[in-house]
């Protein structure tokens, strides 16, 4: 981190069991670095400038009963020049259709620990989709269940990564390169042929 990161964190070294500043190969790998070292039920990755919507989310996640493996909520996006997105996600009847078109934000996805015990680690070989990855091959590919959390759980400045990479080749395919590991190519056929049906059909009205 080159943002003064890791003095402000030396603020509160007190409140903080853990903390570790070498170099990784990545966003992922270091993300990895804090599975391995965690020791709780579960895990929230915040990435810096990330921030939690209140003190509250915490709490909320806490004392919500009947937990699944993967239970996530709304994000708040802020983009440069101060726009703000809310995006609160809504239940979904099929996660399997919705991996295969959106990531769901790991900064409001608090996840089960032994997911990760179970199935591996973030797949360091992704740059941007390691995250996306992992949900497809959990929920997708072994059935992990998903709990929808309605408010907002944390706030997420647009401005890294992401930013940078959106709607680049390497983005899309690292797309295509999860759901070719993921879905058949029939799902995939079946997928893009009604997404060409909806394109002309709503062009034709």
């Amino acid at each position: 981190s080159t943002d003064s990161t890791l003095e402000i964190l030396k603020q509160y070294r007190s409140r903080i069991d853990k903390l570790i500043s070498e170099k990784d190969q990545g966003v992922y790998d270091a993300m990895n670095k804090g599975i391995r070292l965690a020791k709780g039920e579960y895990c929230l990755f915040m990435n810096g400038g990330d921030r939690l919507y209140s003190h509250q989310s915490l709490r909320y996640f806490e004392e919500m009963r009947n937990k699944a493996d993967v239970n996530y909520g709304g994000i708040i996006e802020i983009h440069r020049g101060g726009k703000v997105y809310e995006k609160i996600p809504y239940p979904v009847s099929c996660y399997k259709y919705y991996l295969y078109r959106r990531c769901l934000p790991h900064q409001s996805s608090f996840i089960k620990r032994s997911l990760f015990q179970k199935y591996g680690l973030y797949d360091t070989t992704y740059k941007v989709n390691a995250d996306w990855d992992f949900f497809a091959r959990a929920i997708v590919g072994k059935c992990a269940t998903v709990n929808f959390l309605l408010p907002a759980i944390s706030v997420f400045y647009f401005d890294g990564l992401s930013s940078q990479t959106k709607g680049t080749e390497a983005m899309d395919q690292e797309i295509r390169r999860i759901r070719n590991k993921y879905y058949s190519i029939f799902y995939r056929i079946r997928v893009s042929a009604n997404t060409l049906l909806s394109h002309f059909l709503g062009r034709s009205v």
